[in-house]
C-alpha cells in the first residue's frame, strides 16, 4: 500500500512571499545596471585621460565643477604659502533650504598652501539644521565689544585675509571677494590669473 503522504506535492509558497522575492530580484538589478552604465561612461569619457579632464566630466559633483576648480587655482596663486583666511558668506543664499558649503570643498582644494577658518565652526560643519544658524550669525548686528573680541581672535591666530563666498549653486566666482587686513581695514585684493601660477610651476 502506498503512503498517500509521500505522494503529496510540496506546499505552494504564499503569494506575498513570491512578490517579495520578485521585488528583491528586480531591485538588485538596479545597482547592477547603474554599474554597467558607469563603466561605459568611464570608458568613453575618462579612461586614460588626465585627472583634470576626468574631473571636468563629473558635473554633478560640486567640488569638481570647472569654475570652482579654476577659482581654487587662482586663489592659491594669489595668496602666499601659509596664508590664513577667514571665510564668510557674501550674502544670504537665494535658496535657504538648499545652500552649499563651498568653503568646505575649497578647504580641501587649497590646503596645505592656504588654511581656511570659519566663525562658529561647529555650526559651519554641522547638520542641515545648524548651517542656517551659521549663516544668520554673520548677518546679526555686532556691538563694539564683539568686534574688538573678533579683532583680538584674528590677531591671535595670525589671520590677515578674508574671503567672502557665495553659498548658492552653481558656484559664481564673480561674487567672491578677497581682502587683506591692513591697519585695521579690509582692503580688496584681486585674484591672480591662473596662468601666472602655471608659469611659476614650469
Amino acid at each position: 500500500m502506498v503512503d498517500s503522504r509521500a505522494t503529496m506535492s510540496a506546499p505552494t509558497p504564499p503569494r506575498t512571499l513570491k512578490l517579495l522575492v520578485g521585488a528583491s530580484l528586480a531591485l538588485s538589478a538596479i545597482p547592477a545596471a547603474h554599474a554597467v552604465q558607469y563603466a561605459r561612461e568611464w570608458s568613453a569619457e575618462r579612461a586614460g585621460k588626465p585627472l583634470d579632464v576626468q574631473r571636468a566630466t563629473l558635473g554633478d559633483v560640486p567640488w569638481f565643477y570647472p569654475p570652482f576648480m579654476e577659482f581654487a587655482r587662482r586663489l592659491t596663486a594669489t595668496l602666499p604659502r601659509g596664508a590664513r583666511v577667514l571665510v564668510e558668506p557674501t550674502e544670504p543664499p537665494r535658496d535657504v533650504a538648499n545652500p552649499i558649503r563651498w568653503f568646505v570643498f575649497l578647504n580641501a582644494a587649497v590646503y596645505p598652501h592656504v588654511e581656511l577658518y570659519a566663525r562658529e565652526p561647529m555650526l559651519a560643519s554641522g547638520t542641515v539644521l545648524d548651517f542656517p544658524l551659521w549663516l544668520e550669525h554673520h548677518f546679526e548686528p555686532r556691538d563694539e565689544s564683539t568686534a574688538a573680541a573678533e579683532r583680538a581672535a584674528l590677531a591671535e591666530r595670525g589671520i590677515e585675509w578674508r574671503l567672502r563666498l557665495p553659498m548658492d549653486r552653481p558656484f559664481d566666482p564673480d561674487r567672491a571677494e578677497l581682502a587683506r587686513l591692513e591697519a585695521g581695514r579690509w582692503l580688496p585684493v584681486p585674484l591672480s590669473a591662473s596662468e601666472r601660477r602655471e608659469r611659476r610651476e614650469e
